[in-house]
């Protein structure tokens, strides 16, 4: 019989306000929580989350009062743990400790902060660079001081190994999956009304985000415009996420091109709400120019809202048939995409049940499962 191992998983991108390193985080140690009741789980969290993320007797919590991405993340986090003993220590980012953690695991999301121009774009020089340089010089580093890494798709590993050049078999691909709120069913009334209470349009197309410039906000404002200068533009695009600080680049471009009247600002929407928001859209596009897994789409199509993605990096092997592909680079593409589902009752619905069909290969279960898999497995060498 073995021992119980001693797992430390730090937790510290869990905030409030929820992103998609604090999604993983969260749902990670919820499904772990859920199925592991023999080893023994030590969660660094930020003091900001002042309830326990789980409430199991085998995982234990440790408040944290400095953000995941920071020099002292770096430097001081093996001080913090240095007194658990720990078997494993897995970062669920990419900027992970430099000294001191036994066998660390990292998962790698995606390399968009040191491979995209103008990434930490929108804010002054200075910060931009500093910004830069600390992801630049920490995530290699932290990239191959990891015994095991966690990719969290084919083409976030296919990046590492062309990047980074490490090796295939260190690298173990575990994909995310939806939350179990997007796998209810939602009763017509329900959506309805919340439709209602939130005032928005009868019929609109949905993007849900930030507003980085990977995300490609631009194509789909161009592609507006193809479509209200054929007359053919009938749904508002509503636009759901933080504004953040490439929020005024994305207000001009829509202003230039003359369509405040036909563009939505929602502003950050809670995980409880977002659901009800996918599901209100007639059509969810989702454009980027790259991504590590594309979460958002397989949250639509597993709502059996018609998706349209671009051919980027991850998300034909994410959304599979269960969406229309197009070319990132092409806003007529994108145009006659929309114009063609909005046309063709029959493929809608075809793209319903092929995306919910799809969404059901990803569960959190199944990510805790083979990320103990890793665990074990890591000890063992």
């Amino acid at each position: 019989m073995t021992c119980p191992l001693r797992i430390g998983i730090d937790g510290r991108g869990i905030y409030k306000s929820i992103d998609g390193i604090g999604r993983y985080s969260l749902n990670l140690i919820r499904n772990l929580a859920a199925i592991d009741s023999v080893n023994q789980y030590i969660i660094f969290k930020n003091t900001e989350i002042e309830r326990k993320i789980v409430d199991t007797p085998n995982f234990h919590e440790v408040n944290v009062d400095f953000r995941h991405l920071s020099l002292r993340t770096v430097f001081t986090i093996p001080l913090l743990t240095k007194n658990f003993h720990l078997d494993v220590f897995h970062s669920p980012f990419f900027v992970s400790p430099l000294w001191g953690t036994k066998n660390l695991i990292v998962t790698v999301h995606d390399l968009m902060a040191i491979t995209f121009p103008g990434f930490f774009g929108g804010r002054s020089y200075v910060k931009e660079k500093v910004a830069y340089l600390y992801h630049r010089v920490f995530v290699p580093l932290s990239i191959k001081r990891a015994k095991r890494i966690i990719a969290v798709s084919q083409s976030t590993k296919k990046s590492l190994i062309e990047r980074f050049h490490i090796d295939p078999e260190k690298i173990s691909v575990i994909y995310e999956a939806v939350d179990d709120h997007f796998k209810r069913d939602y009763a017509k009334t329900e959506i309805e009304g919340f439709k209602k209470a939130q005032r928005l349009p009868e019929k609109f197309f949905l993007y849900v985000g930030n507003m980085k410039p990977y995300k490609n906000i631009p194509l789909i404002i161009s592609a507006l415009e193809i479509l209200k200068r054929e007359n053919m533009l009938k749904h508002k695009f509503v636009i759901a996420g933080r504004k953040d600080r490439f929020f005024p680049f994305i207000y001009k471009e829509v202003k230039d091109k003359h369509l405040l009247n036909d563009v939505i600002f929602l502003d950050y929407v809670s995980d409880n709400e977002l659901p009800l928001l996918i599901k209100c859209a007639d059509i969810f596009v989702f454009p980027s120019l790259g991504e590590g897994f594309g979460l958002p789409p397989l949250e639509a199509i597993s709502l059996g809202v018609p998706t349209i993605v671009s051919n980027a990096t991850s998300l034909p092997e994410v959304v599979g048939d269960g969406a229309i592909i197009v070319d990132p680079h092409n806003p007529e593409k994108l145009a006659q995409a929309i114009a063609y589902l909005l046309k063709d009752k029959d493929l809608r619905k075809k793209l319903t049940q092929k995306g919910i069909d799809r969404s059901k290969a990803f569960s959190w279960r199944k990510t805790a499962e083979n990320t103990i898999e890793v665990y074990k497995a890591i000890v063992k060498e």
